[in-house]
């Protein structure tokens, strides 16, 4: 028979969701930070060479917004290992599922800061849930954005997959055309500096040969 006597004097706290320290949010290196809540936090130098910052709404310049891509529903490449792929593209499309969008105050100025957003992107979360890059007990995971090797579409335009958000058709499949736009592969942190180290050791034995 079990021992229970350890609940004689139990007090349980609960503290609630456990959330990420707001130090914590901003990755470092061209890095998504993850939540386990579906929030999406980029690094500073992302935003910096994507151009995602948000403007001010008389700024005639509105910078950039990413698609979130899963290459198992996209018939071109279906056929090939399954990544995500983010989709660079101007904020002035629709339905651009990661900061495309954000409201003003009365002066212009944006109410968001790209950076502390924490925008929800539940494609995103439902991908890196899949891909097995965030697992029940991690708070977060970090996908390095590997804009070295961007993906280019015959003349730049693409009919991506989406999933309709709204409505009646609600969960259903569907796509939307995007013209100038590119393509990057995103992987986990914990992957690329595996394949680092691999290319690293196999670097030392053809020195040391």
């Amino acid at each position: 028979m079990s021992n229970f006597n350890f609940l004689d004097n139990l007090v349980i706290v609960d503290t609630g969701r456990q959330r990420l320290p707001k130090d914590n949010l901003t990755p470092s290196g061209l890095t998504l930070r993850v939540t386990a809540e579906g929030r999406v936090y980029p690094s500073e130098d992302l935003v910096t060479q994507l151009d995602l910052a948000y403007n001010p709404k008389q700024s005639l310049h509105v910078g950039n917004g990413l698609d979130i891509v899963d290459s198992a529903l996209w018939p071109p490449i279906a056929h090939l290992p399954r990544v995500i792929l983010l989709g660079l593209v101007s904020k002035t499309n629709r339905k651009v599922d990661l900061f495309g969008n954000v409201k003003f105050h009365t002066d212009g100025t944006p109410r968001s800061n790209v950076l502390t957003q924490g925008g929800r992107c539940p494609e995103l979360l439902a991908l890196v849930r899949e891909l097995d890059y965030l697992q029940d007990d991690q708070a977060y995971c970090d996908l390095v954005v590997r804009t070295d090797a961007p993906i280019r579409t015959e003349r730049d335009i693409a009919n991506i997959p989406k999933v309709i958000a709204k409505g009646d058709r609600r969960g259903q499949s569907t796509t939307e055309r995007r013209e100038s736009i590119v393509f990057y592969h995103a992987v986990p942190a914990e992957e690329l500096v595996e394949v680092e180290q691999e290319a690293d050791q196999q670097e030392v034995q053809l020195i040391t040969q």
